[in-house]
């Protein structure tokens, strides 16, 4: 899976949006986006992409059906 995303700042919490992909580039609808450690979260849409408020050096786990969860770290 992969994520590409950017940020913008807001508070102490950031804003990340990005989108997620599988090997081939095509988007995974429905994964879903978690803060490492926190509750809730979101998912990604149908165009795979999605947006999520984080804390400052958060970790965010990425998971959908059929792939392998995947952790990055937001920097």
């Amino acid at each position: 899976m992969l994520v590409l995303f950017s940020m913008l700042a807001f508070s102490q919490t950031k804003e990340v949006t990005g989108k997620v992909t599988d090997a081939t580039g095509s988007p995974i609808s429905g994964a879903s986006i978690k803060v490492k450690g926190a509750k809730g979260g979101t998912s990604a849409n149908e165009s795979g992409i999605f947006k999520i408020n984080v804390p400052p050096n958060a970790t965010i786990v990425i998971s959908g059906v059929g792939f392998i969860t995947q952790e990055t770290k937001v920097t």
